[in-house]
């Protein structure tokens, strides 16, 4: 199997484009709403790619940043702090994320003081974990948070954890996921534990 660097997988498809253009969407309502009431918000992105596809379009991290910052309504959120996690566990995919990510600073200059962003090297899984532990430590309740959640494939996107955030009151998720290649390798034994934990349940109880 190819690795997720791999070039083959950053051709940028049309379905990507409009999963992209929904995100973008969302995001212009969702910055002002949450921004105006709350110091803190959180945009999460759990599989955040390399930045750049192979045509120069922009991956999810950019367009979210992109979003926030040519957003009408930005001016006016200057007192609040905006924090972007881009979850990445190939390192380098991590790397050419960081890279873009620096290209992008560097061209919105000066860059607000109260935008804030993270590359994680890591999988989506450790990442909600070390989230969701901080504040089960805490106990103090979750700033308001966006998880764009959109995976090469199905693995490494476990039910048990989606359902812990989405618990958390001010928590949403987009998710998606390939439903055509689970139905392809549903019944091979080699993914069966990738399968199980995506829907939470043994293997027998999905079809």
């Amino acid at each position: 199997m190819s690795s997720d660097s791999n070039p083959s997988r950053w051709v940028l498809p049309a379905h990507t484009r409009a999963k992209h253009q929904i995100l973008a969407s969302y995001l212009d309502g969702w910055f002002p709403v949450l921004g105006t009431t709350n110091g803190r918000i959180v945009f999460l992105d759990g599989f955040a790619g390399r930045g750049q596809y192979a045509d120069g379009s922009p991956g999810s991290p950019i367009i979210a940043l992109r979003q926030l910052l040519t957003h009408r309504y930005f001016p006016n959120l200057r007192h609040r702090e905006f924090v972007f996690a881009f979850v990445e566990h190939d390192p380098a995919n991590a790397a050419s994320l960081r890279h873009e990510i620096e290209l992008f600073v560097a061209a919105n200059q000066p860059w607000p003081t109260n935008v804030k962003c993270h590359v994680y090297e890591a999988t989506f899984e450790d990442v909600a974990d070390e989230i969701l532990g901080n504040l089960r430590a805490k106990q103090t309740g979750m700033a308001p948070l966006f998880a764009f959640i959109d995976p090469f494939g199905f693995k490494g996107l476990p039910m048990s954890k989606l359902a812990e955030l989405t618990a958390w009151p001010r928590a949403e998720l987009c998710i998606n996921f390939a439903a055509n290649n689970v139905n392809r390798f549903l019944f091979e034994d080699s993914v069966q534990t990738h399968i199980e934990s995506l829907f939470g349940c043994p293997r027998d109880q999905i079809v």
